[in-house]
């Protein structure tokens, strides 16, 4: 079974994830910008915080970008609406529909075309449920196996 990890690090899918990430960071300085300009605050240093984050880029050596894509967000993305004198609820609230919208994003865009594109594959394949949960045969050769690639479905349309 293909898990986040693996979908999140394959390089067909790295510019639509670079790009959704550029789309939620620029979402969230939309909304320091806003905040700054009702508290009359200067938001540049709060915006130059945010961006100094490591999950708006990925890598695999990079965690936080997928600890974001599994909803694990920094606390100072809370912090700096409250410090530019949001309600900390409201600032929470603010975030979630961010996240969430992000979340959207990333399986219109990534995970829902990349299921699309596995399925193909497995019908192609003739790869039924019950091939799937069935045990692998020790007594058969690894090549009687065929591994999916995103670039497979090329072959079958």
């Amino acid at each position: 079974m293909e898990d986040l990890m693996h979908l999140f690090m394959c390089k067909k899918r790295r510019l639509p994830m670079q790009q959704i990430l550029q789309s939620y960071q620029n979402h969230l300085i939309s909304k320091i910008q806003e905040a700054g300009k009702l508290a009359n605050i200067d938001p540049t240093p709060f915006i130059a915080k945010l961006t100094s984050l490591s999950c708006w880029s990925f890598s695999s050596t990079n965690w936080s970008s997928y600890a974001l894509v599994r909803g694990c967000l920094p606390t100072l993305f809370i912090d700096i609406l409250v410090d530019l004198s949001i309600p900390r609820i409201s600032a929470i609230k603010v975030i979630a529909a961010i996240h969430n919208n992000f979340v959207q994003k990333f399986r219109k865009r990534i995970w829902n075309l990349r299921s699309y594109e596995k399925s193909r594959w497995e019908n192609a394949m003739n790869i039924t449920y019950k091939l799937k949960t069935t045990p692998k045969p020790s007594n058969l050769p690894l090549s009687t196996y065929i591994p999916y690639s995103s670039d497979v479905h090329l072959y079958f349309q």
